[in-house]
């Protein structure tokens, strides 16, 4: 009985560890945004065109409509990103996460 629990418990920690290293979903706009779920990891790159400053970061607007919350300091109007995150959700209105963020004033 012992083996059958060791076999039990190592399938499902690899079904775990599979579910975990799931690439990120690759999103263009608002539209694929909200056929996402919650806490769905995302890859996303835009222009920023507005940024605002709240207590814990920044709110930013990006070219294709979506908004990313960012726990980050500096500016980035204007400048090309690349983002990781999360898919989130604030007033009924979906938004992203940022996890990482490589920005390109290129």
């Amino acid at each position: 009985m012992r083996r059958l629990a060791f076999i039990v418990a190592i399938f499902g920690m690899l079904v775990l560890s599979f579910l975990f290293n799931l690439s990120p979903t690759k999103i263009f706009g608002l539209d694929d945004l909200k056929d996402l779920e919650l806490n769905e990891k995302v890859v996303l790159s835009g222009n920023v065109i507005s940024e605002r400053v709240i207590l814990s970061g920044r709110i930013l607007e990006l070219d294709n409509n979506v908004t990313l919350v960012c726990d980050c300091d500096g500016f980035y109007n204007g400048l090309f990103i690349e983002v990781l995150g999360i898919v989130e959700e604030y007033n009924s209105v979906k938004q992203v996460r940022v996890l990482e963020m490589m920005a390109d004033d290129g």
